[in-house]
Protein backbone atom coordinates (compact mmCIF):
# COMPACT_ATOMS: atom_id res chain seq x y z
CA UNK A 1 0.00 0.00 0.00
CA UNK A 2 1.50 3.21 -1.06
CA UNK A 3 0.56 6.86 -0.01
CA UNK A 4 -2.78 7.89 -1.78
CA UNK A 5 -4.94 11.54 -2.27
CA UNK A 6 -8.18 11.09 -0.35
CA UNK A 7 -10.79 8.53 -2.24
CA UNK A 8 -13.78 9.51 -3.86
CA UNK A 9 -17.20 8.16 -2.52
CA UNK A 10 -16.98 6.30 -6.05
CA UNK A 11 -13.75 5.14 -5.62
CA UNK A 12 -14.66 3.84 -1.67
CA UNK A 13 -17.31 2.35 -3.01
CA UNK A 14 -16.01 0.54 -5.41
CA UNK A 15 -13.16 -0.62 -3.25
CA UNK A 16 -15.37 -1.71 -0.47
CA UNK A 17 -16.93 -3.98 -2.82
CA UNK A 18 -13.65 -5.69 -4.14
CA UNK A 19 -12.82 -6.20 -0.24
CA UNK A 20 -16.81 -7.80 0.54
CA UNK A 21 -15.96 -9.93 -2.41
CA UNK A 22 -12.61 -10.82 -1.00
CA UNK A 23 -13.85 -11.93 2.18
CA UNK A 24 -16.52 -13.63 0.80
CA UNK A 25 -14.48 -15.99 -1.26
CA UNK A 26 -12.44 -16.34 1.55
CA UNK A 27 -14.43 -17.21 3.77
CA UNK A 28 -17.91 -18.39 2.59
CA UNK A 29 -16.16 -20.43 -0.95
CA UNK A 30 -12.73 -21.23 0.78
CA UNK A 31 -13.74 -21.44 4.54
CA UNK A 32 -9.85 -19.84 5.16
CA UNK A 33 -8.35 -17.32 8.05
CA UNK A 34 -6.99 -13.99 6.63
CA UNK A 35 -3.94 -15.25 8.20
CA UNK A 36 -3.86 -18.26 6.02
CA UNK A 37 -4.73 -16.65 2.70
CA UNK A 38 -1.93 -14.08 3.63
CA UNK A 39 0.95 -16.61 3.83
CA UNK A 40 -0.47 -18.00 0.63
CA UNK A 41 -0.28 -15.01 -0.87
CA UNK A 42 2.81 -13.99 0.42
CA UNK A 43 1.64 -10.49 1.89
CA UNK A 44 1.27 -8.89 5.05
CA UNK A 45 -1.69 -9.38 7.23
CA UNK A 46 -2.05 -5.77 7.06
CA UNK A 47 -2.20 -6.02 3.37
CA UNK A 48 -5.08 -8.18 2.98
CA UNK A 49 -6.83 -6.61 6.05
CA UNK A 50 -6.57 -3.23 3.90
CA UNK A 51 -7.87 -4.79 0.94
CA UNK A 52 -10.82 -6.62 2.44
CA UNK A 53 -12.11 -3.19 3.74
CA UNK A 54 -11.40 -1.29 1.03
CA UNK A 55 -8.74 0.68 2.30
CA UNK A 56 -6.76 2.01 5.16
CA UNK A 57 -6.50 4.97 7.46
CA UNK A 58 -2.78 6.27 8.58
CA UNK A 59 -3.95 7.64 11.68
CA UNK A 60 -7.69 7.40 13.34
CA UNK A 61 -9.24 10.65 11.71
CA UNK A 62 -7.10 10.37 8.68
CA UNK A 63 -8.03 10.67 5.36
CA UNK A 64 -9.21 7.32 3.99
CA UNK A 65 -6.62 5.50 1.63
CA UNK A 66 -7.66 3.16 -0.86
CA UNK A 67 -5.74 0.12 -1.64
CA UNK A 68 -3.29 0.59 -4.50
CA UNK A 69 -1.94 -3.00 -4.87
CA UNK A 70 0.34 -3.87 -7.54
CA UNK A 71 -0.49 -6.55 -10.30
CA UNK A 72 1.87 -9.25 -9.01
CA UNK A 73 -0.20 -8.83 -5.65
CA UNK A 74 -3.61 -9.17 -6.70
CA UNK A 75 -2.51 -12.03 -8.75
CA UNK A 76 -1.23 -14.34 -6.35
CA UNK A 77 -4.14 -13.36 -4.03
CA UNK A 78 -6.09 -14.56 -6.60
CA UNK A 79 -4.10 -17.77 -6.96
CA UNK A 80 -4.08 -18.19 -2.96
CA UNK A 81 -8.07 -17.88 -3.14
CA UNK A 82 -8.37 -20.15 -6.22
CA UNK A 83 -10.04 -17.64 -8.36
CA UNK A 84 -9.30 -16.67 -11.86
CA UNK A 85 -7.14 -13.77 -11.68
CA UNK A 86 -8.86 -12.17 -14.58
CA UNK A 87 -11.43 -12.23 -12.35
CA UNK A 88 -9.68 -10.24 -9.89
CA UNK A 89 -8.45 -7.73 -11.99
CA UNK A 90 -12.04 -7.21 -13.42
CA UNK A 91 -13.36 -6.97 -9.87
CA UNK A 92 -10.82 -4.28 -9.19
CA UNK A 93 -11.37 -2.30 -11.89
CA UNK A 94 -9.89 -1.36 -15.48
CA UNK A 95 -6.66 -0.42 -15.59
CA UNK A 96 -7.52 3.44 -16.67
CA UNK A 97 -9.67 3.38 -13.51
CA UNK A 98 -7.36 2.25 -11.07
CA UNK A 99 -4.75 3.89 -9.26
CA UNK A 100 -1.25 3.16 -11.64
CA UNK A 101 1.89 2.14 -9.89
CA UNK A 102 5.27 2.55 -12.22
CA UNK A 103 4.99 -0.53 -13.72
CA UNK A 104 1.46 -0.80 -14.94
CA UNK A 105 2.24 2.82 -15.99
CA UNK A 106 4.67 1.80 -18.16
CA UNK A 107 2.32 -1.23 -19.58
CA UNK A 108 -0.75 1.44 -20.11
CA UNK A 109 1.73 3.45 -22.29
CA UNK A 110 2.19 0.10 -24.67
CA UNK A 111 -1.58 -0.89 -24.75
CA UNK A 112 -1.60 2.85 -25.53
CA UNK A 113 0.63 2.99 -29.20
CA UNK A 114 -2.31 2.56 -31.76
CA UNK A 115 0.13 0.30 -34.50
CA UNK A 116 2.65 -2.35 -33.97
CA UNK A 117 5.42 -0.21 -35.41
CA UNK A 118 4.91 2.19 -33.06
CA UNK A 119 4.92 -0.21 -29.87
CA UNK A 120 8.04 -1.67 -31.64
CA UNK A 121 9.68 1.60 -31.22
CA UNK A 122 8.49 1.58 -27.78
CA UNK A 123 9.92 -1.66 -26.88
CA UNK A 124 13.21 -0.84 -28.76
CA UNK A 125 13.63 2.30 -26.86
CA UNK A 126 12.99 0.14 -23.21
CA UNK A 127 15.02 -2.40 -24.30
CA UNK A 128 17.86 0.38 -25.20
CA UNK A 129 17.80 1.83 -21.77
CA UNK A 130 17.50 -1.55 -19.57
CA UNK A 131 20.54 -2.68 -21.74
CA UNK A 132 22.13 0.66 -20.43
CA UNK A 133 21.17 -0.17 -17.28
CA UNK A 134 23.08 -3.83 -17.71
CA UNK A 135 26.36 -2.52 -18.86
CA UNK A 136 26.54 -0.48 -16.17
CA UNK A 137 25.95 -2.93 -13.49
CA UNK A 138 28.33 -4.92 -15.62
CA UNK A 139 30.96 -2.58 -15.30
CA UNK A 140 30.15 -1.55 -11.51
CA UNK A 141 30.33 -5.54 -10.64
CA UNK A 142 33.29 -5.91 -12.19
CA UNK A 143 35.20 -3.22 -10.39
CA UNK A 144 33.86 -4.93 -7.17
CA UNK A 145 34.93 -8.23 -8.22
CA UNK A 146 38.53 -6.03 -8.49
CA UNK A 147 37.97 -4.37 -5.04
CA UNK A 148 37.20 -7.91 -3.74
CA UNK A 149 40.00 -10.12 -5.00
CA UNK A 150 42.47 -7.34 -3.99
CA UNK A 151 41.17 -7.06 -0.52
CA UNK A 152 41.11 -10.85 0.12
CA UNK A 153 44.88 -11.16 -1.53
CA UNK A 154 45.99 -8.63 0.88
CA UNK A 155 43.84 -10.30 3.29
CA UNK A 156 45.71 -13.50 2.55
CA UNK A 157 49.13 -11.89 3.17
CA UNK A 158 48.20 -10.48 6.64
CA UNK A 159 46.95 -13.87 7.77
CA UNK A 160 50.49 -15.51 6.66
CA UNK A 161 52.34 -12.56 8.45
CA UNK A 162 50.23 -12.82 11.30
CA UNK A 163 50.72 -16.52 11.43
CA UNK A 164 54.47 -16.69 10.80
CA UNK A 165 55.70 -15.14 13.96
CA UNK A 166 53.11 -18.02 16.12
CA UNK A 167 55.17 -20.91 13.88
CA UNK A 168 58.65 -19.67 14.87
CA UNK A 169 57.86 -19.18 18.24
CA UNK A 170 55.82 -23.01 18.82
CA UNK A 171 58.83 -24.74 17.05
CA UNK A 172 61.90 -22.34 19.15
Amino acid sequence: MNDQEPASDLERRRWEEFGAWLREVRVSDRGETRARIAELADMSLQTLAALEAGGFRRTGQGAWIIPNPKDETLDTLARALKVDPAEMFRRVGRYEDRPQTKRSLRRRNLRGVSSQGERLAALEQENAGLRAQQRSLEEILADTNERLERVERELAALRKQRDQPERKRASG
